[in-house]
């Protein structure tokens, strides 16, 4: 059994919370597409506190896998094994709903739910019975494309733990890759206009190398000469940062209002790494208190709240309250979905976690 520590899961119950409310701000979206985007708008200054949230699981996934034994073959296929089974399947599992949709679409049966994926790009929108197999065993369905960077990383594990060992130098060529990633994207999305699915433009290692690295890198033991003090303050000053490039990017450019929204600015790479730098210097100094301990419950749920909140957000709580703010579709989704991961645990806890992630 592994030894949880209240921090980390502190980390990763943050983290969720603002994977689900990334999501749930899709609906704010939809009110930007037909109203002018404000040149100070509360809501866009959220979205872009919380664009770090993906670089957090990633950067805490490579902090603890940071010194597994993988100097032999044997070694390695074993820790394969384990860790891709332990995503995949419960990925695959909570994919199928996406799939049926997509098969629905494809041979014409129309209803609420393929006409809600369809619109939100969750299934496999124009594809043939051949593309929707392969769109979902590729993790592609649904927001499920974190599932196949991670898979990447436990394949490229070895390499960030070498890239790890050149300590500066390494973080450096993460940086590089990363920026480089950023800078194709760019011109494929905005300079070309051309729209990339989301496994392609999300799912790809070599967008986020960067951030699972600097998880890598103080899991070795390494450290950064930078007080957690600084490291914030600077990932705080690069918000309004961010809001600038985004508001430059939609009103002045024209480019499409959602991309824009995410991680396809120069100005987040920097953002996150600060955020990525602040977390982990700032452990030393953490003192738990009632707040964090419900945040530490909610990063031990986090993966099984990834894998079922959209069931809730698209079809209970926007079904039920369309015109509800997103900021408190947010919390109703997670609390639903803690629920029910509760709920399953409590009936079988080995079924829930092999089959479920939960």
């Amino acid at each position: 059994m592994e030894k949880r520590v209240v921090y980390y899961d502190m980390l990763r119950g943050l983290a969720i919370i603002g994977v689900v409310g990334i999501h749930a701000f899709w609906s704010y979206q939809d009110y930007l597409i037909t109203n002018p985007m404000s040149k100070v708008d509360f809501n866009i200054f959220i979205r872009q506190l919380i664009g770090c949230c993906v670089p957090m699981f990633l950067a805490l996934s490579g902090f603890f896998l940071a010194n597994k034994d993988l100097s032999t073959f044997s070694l390695y296929t074993k820790f394969l094994k384990k860790q891709v089974l332990r995503v995949y399947i419960p990925c695959l599992i909570f994919s199928i709903p996406f799939l049926i949709w997509g098969l629905q679409h494809y041979f014409g049966d129309s209803n609420y739910f393929t006409k809600v994926c369809y619109n939100r790009t969750l299934m496999c929108k124009d594809g043939n019975l051949i593309e929707n197999v392969l769109y979902y065993l590729v993790c592609a369905e649904s927001v499920f494309y974190f599932v196949a960077v991670i898979i990447q990383f436990y394949v490229l594990l070895p390499l960030m733990q070498k890239l790890a060992e050149l300590k500066i130098k390494g973080l450096l060529i993460g940086a590089l890759i990363s920026l480089l990633t950023t800078i194709i994207l760019y011109y494929i999305a905005y300079i070309q206009n051309i729209n990339l699915i989301l496994i392609i433009y999300g799912g790809l290692f070599p967008f986020w190398v960067l951030y699972y690295l600097i998880g890598v890198y103080y899991g070795r033991g390494y450290r950064l000469n930078m007080s957690w003090k600084t490291a914030l303050i600077l990932a705080i000053i690069f918000i309004p940062i961010m809001y600038a490039e985004t508001y430059y990017m939609v009103i002045d450019k024209g480019y499409n209002l959602p991309a824009a929204m995410g991680n396809r600015k120069f100005s987040w790479i920097v953002y996150c790494t600060f955020v990525l730098i602040a977390m982990f210097e700032y452990a030393k100094d953490f003192k738990a208190n009632k707040v964090t301990t419900f945040l530490s419950v909610a990063g031990e749920y986090s993966y099984g709240i990834y894998l079922i909140h959209l069931f809730f957000l698209l079809f209970v709580v926007k079904t039920i309250f369309p015109d509800l703010s997103w900021l408190i579709e947010t919390p109703v989704t997670i609390l639903l979905s803690m629920a029910v991961i509760a709920i399953v645990r409590k009936i079988n806890q080995p079924m829930a976690k092999k089959y479920f992630g939960f």
